[in-house]
């Protein structure tokens, strides 16, 4: 999955894009909403999330012996260690 941060700077290199191509800066002080109307698309994370939902159907048909079945099913019984791997010497 796609992180928090990572979307932001999707929808951030989007709205550049479109507003670029209308000719707008952002001193017009126009709405995301009204500047996609006016190009006629949707937002990009909107996109990406149909995507996941037809990659998670895709992969939920497939046989459970499969191993993109078996990765999504997985789960992890360990713990994770807070902060930074410690630095040594002699790894």
């Amino acid at each position: 999955s796609i992180m928090k941060r990572n979307f932001l700077k999707l929808v951030t290199t989007e709205m550049k894009c479109l507003r670029r191509m209308l000719g707008v800066t952002r001193r017009d002080r126009l709405r995301n909403e009204d500047i996609r109307k006016k190009v006629g698309t949707t937002s990009v994370l909107n996109f990406i999330k149909k995507q996941q939902i037809k990659w998670f159907g895709h992969i939920s048909r497939l046989p459970t012996d499969s191993a993109p079945q078996r990765a999504m099913l997985l789960r992890y019984s360990g713990y994770k260690a807070k902060g930074l791997p410690r630095k040594r010497w002699n790894s």
